[in-house]
């Protein structure tokens, strides 16, 4: 099958987050599948994104997590809903995606988790490759003197508005503050896609690879804006 087409019926359902045999109207949906899973098990959106972080703007980087609702199509990959991501919390069954975004609002790390997961427990993850002299952005969630301590050790600059229960009240820049829109506008775009709004994938690797995706269509969006129509 020609990989444009391959390629083609991928984005029709990022988008339309349609079942795998509705891309049937493309050709196989099996050789699609295949190659859609060959290139998840390759790495190759993790790497794509990868290199889209070594152009990275601005010094102002936002942190944040959103939740997206498990479809009951979504149970039943192996080894438990745990392993596959999925957690339970108020809202029901979810998977959270945890993001890095620069200062245009464009994604540059992700990591998933089951949605009751607290967004502190990744924190360290995604500012793990976060070079000196950028400051992160992130709402009092995260908020924790390890988190602290970890970015003061690697020279990471921090504007994260104390918790109520803090004895000390840390001042932060407003202005810089303001600015943490970038990454709640990056999850909003991201969601944009339904197969990722609401998770139908049994395979955690599936839904990384399709949220990588979407993180990647999101720089590459002004080239393509006149050249795919998905």
């Amino acid at each position: 099958m020609d990989i444009l087409v391959v390629l083609r019926a991928i984005l029709y359902r990022l988008r339309q987050g349609c079942s795998w045999r509705t891309l049937s109207i493309f050709g196989h949906w099996e050789t699609i599948y295949g190659h859609w899973r060959r290139w998840v098990d390759m790495g190759i959106w993790e790497q794509i994104l990868g290199q889209f972080f070594m152009r990275a703007k601005g010094k102002l980087w936002g942190i944040d997590s959103t939740s997206c609702r498990v479809h009951k199509h979504g149970f039943g990959g192996a080894k438990g809903a745990e392993y596959q991501d999925i957690g339970t919390s108020r809202g029901g069954s979810n998977t959270k995606i945890h993001a890095l975004c620069d200062a245009k609002g464009r994604i540059i790390d992700i990591f998933l988790s089951p949605g009751h997961r607290h967004d502190s427990n990744y924190a360290e993850l995604l500012c793990d490759n976060v070079p000196e002299g950028i400051t992160i952005l992130a709402d009092k969630a995260y908020d924790s003197d390890r988190l602290i301590q970890f970015l003061n050790e690697r020279g990471v600059k921090f504007c994260i508005p104390s918790k109520a229960n803090r004895v000390s009240e840390r001042k932060i820049n407003k202005a810089h503050y303001k600015k943490r829109h970038h990454i709640e506008n990056a999850f909003q775009r991201l969601k944009e896609f339904r197969v990722i709004a609401t998770r139908y994938e049994k395979h955690r690797e599936n839904f990384l690879g399709f949220v990588t995706l979407g993180a990647i269509l999101a720089w590459i969006s002004p080239v393509l804006k006149h050249a795919l129509v998905f």
